[in-house]
């Protein structure tokens, strides 16, 4: 089935992925190219936190570590 029937040409080439980098022609989990975000399905941890880095959502390092610590490895944030 092909979800871009309704699509103009113009969108269409938005859509695409031609000349960037994705899951598909890299194997990686999660691939950010210029700003496109690609991810398997089991990858939605590392699809959530590209996304944030991107939106620059982080304080610093510590704050994307203690992040990834807790979404992908299930540990607890240290106590306060």
């Amino acid at each position: 089935m092909n979800y871009f029937m309704s699509l103009t040409d113009c969108e269409m080439a938005f859509c695409s992925l031609d000349g960037r980098k994705s899951i598909r022609s890299e194997d990686l989990d999660v691939v950010n190219d210029r700003h496109v975000i690609t991810a398997r399905a089991n990858a939605y941890v590392d699809f959530a936190v590209e996304t944030a880095k991107e939106l620059d959502l982080f304080e610093d390092e510590a704050d994307l570590q203690e992040t990834i610590d807790f979404w992908k490895y299930h540990k607890r944030a240290p106590e306060s």
